[in-house]
């Protein structure tokens, strides 16, 4: 006889019963696993090429930014987007400010040329200490 944790004598069968249970459950979860190397197989097909456009460019895109109220956050996001906008785009800026007065919204609405553009914008503006959110 062997013998389990907690001193309880056990006999042969009842191992190889354990055992068996152990295979059954193990046999469970490969199938689970295989299932799921096929939902994301599945799912790989349906998501396609990653290298997919999500926008056509050129479109009109609007960004919005959002930090401190202040006179130098708005002339600095505007500074920050007339960089990265071709000369000659017109650029919409909208405004709105907090219920406390604390914080402004900026959206600025423009002709977005190519994913990089945008890329490198939001960049711009996150690094900046002024900006909170940009949307």
């Amino acid at each position: 006889m062997r013998e389990r944790r907690g001193g309880r004598p056990t006999s042969g069968p009842a191992i190889s019963d354990a055992n068996t249970e152990r295979e059954g459950a193990n046999t469970e979860r490969e199938g689970a696993n295989t299932e799921r190397e096929g939902a994301n197989t599945e799912h790989k097909e349906l998501m396609g090429d990653r290298d997919r456009k999500l926008m056509d460019f050129p479109c009109s895109y609007p960004l919005k930014v959002i930090g401190k109220n202040t006179n130098e956050f708005y002339s600095t996001v505007s500074a920050i987007i007339e960089r990265h906008v071709p000369d000659g785009s017109r650029i919409t800026y909208t405004d709105r400010v907090s219920s406390g007065d604390k914080y402004l919204s900026i959206t600025a609405t423009f002709s977005a040329e190519s994913q990089e553009q945008l890329t490198a914008i939001y960049k711009e503006l996150s690094d900046h200490k002024l900006v909170l959110f940009t949307l």
